[in-house]
């Protein structure tokens, strides 16, 4: 009888590129930290949206677990039975078994996960078409604001302050398209305008910095904080060295100098000058920049 065993190789070989390629559009893989560096960085008491990015990134590793390390020791499992005892009939049907349990676990896991992940996306932000098509653990991970506990009375309430939510030095705790706090000198509206933004770009920009950074302007690059990121984003405005390096000019064009708020101000300014907002609202960027925009423009 013609053995089965290379076909059996070749289908456990692309099943194991092909699980972890599948996975991928629900975060996975993921292999920690559990609490990671935005909620460890926060400077806010931490609340309800800290826990769900625990629990999270909790599940994501649970599955990134049972894809790349259960599933194919199962698999590998099974396939030692069928090789070592082709002819027998109950080992053969053993071998189907544990085949058709690992394959159907992986799938009702990752369909449960992606499913979730989408309604609760809908229900967390059901008004906002700027977050169209994204996921759930997507939107509390990427807004570092939702970490924080919300404290109505620790708000700012200094006059000239254009949108509660915001207390001194440009922690957010809540509203989405709040400015910066006045007494912020990195990037209050009027702080922009005096470095040269115009009164609608620097209400924008206000905006946009909070929810860029939460208004702290010393904020390093990402993947200094976060080992393992690609992302380069640094400062008030989040600009990427990239960026940073076409921009920036003068005493400013070093990017060791991104924490440096005037000269964050200054690539922010000449982003805008050049560009406009697109390089907050491009795709996969900021997706809370468009309401900014349709707040704070005429």
């Amino acid at each position: 009888m013609r053995s089965r065993a290379p076909l059996f190789a070749l289908l456990l070989v692309i099943g194991s590129f092909a699980l972890p390629l599948a996975a991928h559009a629900g975060g996975i893989p993921f292999f920690g930290p559990i609490i990671d560096g935005k909620i460890l960085d926060q400077t806010c008491p931490l609340g309800w949206g800290a826990v769900i990015t625990v629990i999270n990134n909790l599940i994501s590793l649970l599955l990134t677990l049972a894809i790349v390390l259960v599933a194919p020791l199962t698999i590998a499992y099974a396939g030692f039975l069928y090789v070592v005892n082709p002819m027998d009939p109950g080992g053969v049907s053993k071998v189907k078994t544990i085949l058709t349990n690992t394959i159907v676990g992986l799938i009702i896991a990752l369909a449960s996960w992606m499913i979730v992940d989408a309604i609760m996306a809908v229900l967390y932000h059901p008004t906002d078409p700027s977050l169209a098509g994204k996921t759930w653990s997507s939107l509390i991970t990427g807004n570092t604001s939702d970490a924080c506990l919300k404290v109505a009375g620790a708000l700012d309430q200094s006059a000239g302050q254009t949108t509660p939510g915001v207390v001194s030095g440009g922690v957010v705790y809540s509203g989405a398209t709040a400015q910066c706090a006045v007494s912020n000198s990195a990037c209050s509206p009027s702080a922009l305008q005096s470095a040269g933004f115009n009164q609608t770009q620097a209400n924008v920009m206000s905006c946009i910095a909070v929810t860029e950074s939460s208004g702290i302007f010393n904020t390093p690059p990402y993947n200094k904080t976060h080992p393992g990121s690609n992302s380069t984003a640094c400062g008030t405005f989040q600009i990427t060295q990239t960026t940073w390096n076409k921009y920036a000019t003068g005493a400013c064009a070093n990017f060791s100098n991104c924490t440096d708020p005037a000269c964050n101000i200054q690539v922010a300014r000449t982003l805008v000058a050049n560009n406009g907002y697109n390089d907050w609202t491009c795709a996969n960027c900021n997706s809370n920049a468009a309401a900014c925009i349709q707040k704070y423009s005429p």
